[in-house]
This record gives C-alpha cells, sequence and structure tokens, in this order.
C-alpha cells in the first residue's frame, strides 16, 4: 500500500504587513513501484532534506519523480538535488530535457496521481494517494494550513484566481480524508 510522510513540516510566519518568514512542506510518498517528493522547500534545505530522507531509508537517487504543486520559490527550491527524477510541474512532464505534458490527470502508478487544482496559480496541482487510511491530498497552497481549511478568507490573501480556488477546495475536500497543506502539519478532513 502507498504512504504518505511529512518529512518537514511547512510554515508561514508573518513578521509585517508584506513580510512573511516560509517555507512550503516537503512531502515523500512511497508507492508500491515509485519514491515521489512533493515540493522541496526553500534553497539551502539541502541537508534537513537529505537527513530526512535518511531516516525513512532514501537518498535522493532513489527519488523516482519530484512533484511541484506550483511554481513559489519556498516550494521548488531544492529540485536540484534529484538528478535522477522525472519532475511535474502544472502541466508539464520532464525527464530530462524530454517535455510532455497532461490535460486532467497524470497517473504516477495506480493509488498515485497528480490532478489539476488551479487557484493559487493557475499551474497549482495536488497529488492524491490512496493509502490504508483513506485518501491523502498533498494540496500546496489551494490549503495553506488546517486553519485556513475552514477559515475561507484566510488563504484569499494569496489567491491569484479565487473562484479557481474555491473550485479547487471543494474538489479536494470531496476526494480527501486528510489533507497536506502548504504551510503546516496533515489535517483530517470534517466531513
Amino acid at each position: 500500500m502507498h504512504e504518505v510522510k511529512v518529512l518537514i513540516e511547512g510554515y508561514a510566519i508573518w513578521l509585517e504587513a508584506h513580510k512573511q518568514r516560509a517555507c512550503g512542506t516537503i512531502t515523500l510518498v512511497k508507492g508500491q513501484k515509485n519514491t515521489c517528493m512533493v515540493d522541496t522547500g526553500n534553497v539551502g534545505d539541502e541537508d534537513k532534506i537529505k537527513k530526512a530522507l535518511s531516516k525513512e531509508g532514501f537518498k535522493p537517487e532513489d527519488v523516482n519523480y519530484v512533484v511541484n504543486t506550483h511554481g513559489d520559490i519556498d516550494h521548488v527550491g531544492n529540485n536540484c538535488l534529484f538528478k535522477k527524477a522525472i519532475f511535474i510541474s502544472g502541466q508539464d512532464i520532464y525527464e530530462g530535457d524530454v517535455a510532455s505534458f497532461f490535460v486532467d490527470k497524470y497517473e504516477i502508478e495506480p493509488g498515485v496521481e497528480v490532478i489539476n487544482t488551479p487557484g493559487h496559480s493557475i499551474e497549482d496541482v495536488s497529488v492524491v494517494v490512496r493509502t490504508k487510511k483513506g485518501t491523502v491530498v498533498v494540496a500546496g497552497d489551494i490549503f495553506e494550513d488546517e486553519n485556513d481549511a475552514y477559515d475561507h478568507q484566510a488563504w484569499k490573501v494569496f489567491s491569484k484566481y479565487p473562484k479557481k480556488q474555491v473550485e479547487s477546495r471543494q474538489k479536494i475536500l470531496s476526494l480527501a480524508d486528510y489533507i497536506v497543506p502548504g504551510h503546516g502539519k496533515i489535517f483530517k478532513v470534517k466531513k
């Protein structure tokens, strides 16, 4: 069965108006055939990532896929660690310098798929993983943290496409038993 492990919990702390300290949540998806990283944090987090991967029995070269939920720097800063991986960013799939794309969803393997969830940016994607405990959706900044799941105003300050984000949030909430947000700990969805 598939397993989702938050390697490094993200955070977002307001310092003053228009200034925030932030890092995206970095998540490992252990599949039947593939190992997948979802988001890679800030530049400078290389050693933290290597240490967290090592605790799970992996090295960067063991990772088959890297999915960037969106292109913000605090979510893509360590992509270069994963030199052997296939990269998915937006609807683009890169194997080295060979690019292809998908329209609505892309199956990494049965039980692990990448779906379009625009809103925070037009290119947002989320990773849907079927696990023993239920369906986990690694949602990036479509959900900033658990508090934002039920406070429909908190996320809007960062949304470039609020109407699309509302639709994506509803889609994720209908699919997920658990959500890994862009800047916080995994949380259970209240049905």
